[in-house]
């Protein structure tokens, strides 16, 4: 959802797009739906192969805490694997504040600087009255329980 636009940018001007997606979706107990939905979505948007990582270690949560060291090593052998010239990810919001999303921006950023991954891209999150610009989505959203904040992570 949050990457269709640039990955179809990229397909279309001859780039080669592989994803990596650290869960199967599995929030709720819905993993086996969510996962069938982005395989659909890989041969709609021309991506060349997928990897899924389905593992307790990272939990499809927004409130969960991911292991940096182990996000890292996964980053780096699956770029090493892939041949990846670049990585598009989250910025340090997270788009939607899930902290796990959060937390993978800051492993990425740190990564890059230190050379351990090719070049980073990250989608820039939006304030959410640009999310939600229908008055009737803004107001269920500032009425939903468990809205998610941005969280300040230490990398």
């Amino acid at each position: 959802m949050f990457f269709a636009p640039t990955i179809l940018k990229l397909v279309n001007s001859g780039y080669n797009v592989d994803l990596l997606c650290f869960t199967t979706g599995n929030y709720g107990g819905v993993g086996h739906e969510r996962k069938r939905e982005l395989d659909v979505a890989v041969k709609k948007l021309g991506i060349r192969r997928s990897t899924i990582i389905d593992s307790d270690t990272f939990e499809d949560d927004p409130s969960s805490f991911w292991p940096t060291e182990e996000l890292i090593d996964i980053v780096c052998q699956t770029c090493h694997k892939f041949r990846s010239r670049s990585v598009v990810s989250f910025d340090e919001f997270g788009v939607s504040g899930h902290r796990n999303h959060c937390v993978l921006a800051k492993v990425l950023k740190k990564a890059c600087r230190d050379q351990l991954i090719p070049q980073l891209f990250v989608l820039q999150s939006v304030s959410i009255l640009h999310r939600f610009p229908d008055e009737q989505c803004l107001t269920f959203w500032l009425n939903f329980p468990n809205r998610q904040l941005n969280y300040e992570i230490d990398v």
